[in-house]
């Protein structure tokens, strides 16, 4: 017998969880509130990933894996190099459109910080930001 088709993909899921963590501050979180934004129901969430950490720890092994992307698709939107930068960067302020997203982001960067696994994403996201950064602003355009 095969599987259950998913209703969502996991990458459905990791864009409800992004939306849903730009709204609530990580002890408010929940695989329901996750599921709720998803379209789904916590048990569907809680048996792909098994907890909240896990489902965290892969969004941010995704979006790590996608820094790189990230950054060469604002390049190949804009005009120039400094317009692309000027794109990340506002991509960036984005994050803290008021003083209670800046602290929920605080909030979730402290996790990524504190412990060992988000912290090693962390660092795989920022050496891949520096480098797509870097060869950004060596690009003639």
């Amino acid at each position: 017998m095969s599987p259950r088709p998913r209703k969502v993909s996991d990458d459905e899921i990791f864009a409800a969880t992004h939306r849903a963590t730009m709204r609530l501050a990580p002890n408010e979180l929940t695989l329901a509130e996750i599921a709720a934004e998803a379209g789904v129901t916590a048990g569907a969430v809680a048996q792909r990933f098994g907890s909240k950490r896990a489902l965290l720890l892969a969004l941010a092994k995704a979006a790590a894996a996608s820094t790189g992307d990230f950054i060469a698709q604002l390049r190949a939107e804009h005009r120039s190099p400094l317009a692309a930068v000027r794109a990340y960067a506002g991509c960036m302020a984005g994050l803290a459109q008021s003083p209670a997203a800046l602290a929920r982001n605080l909030a979730y960067l402290q996790i990524d910080l504190a412990d060992p696994d988000f912290r090693e994403q962390l660092s795989v996201q920022a050496r891949q930001t520096r480098a797509g950064l870097r060869d950004l602003c060596g690009a003639r355009g």
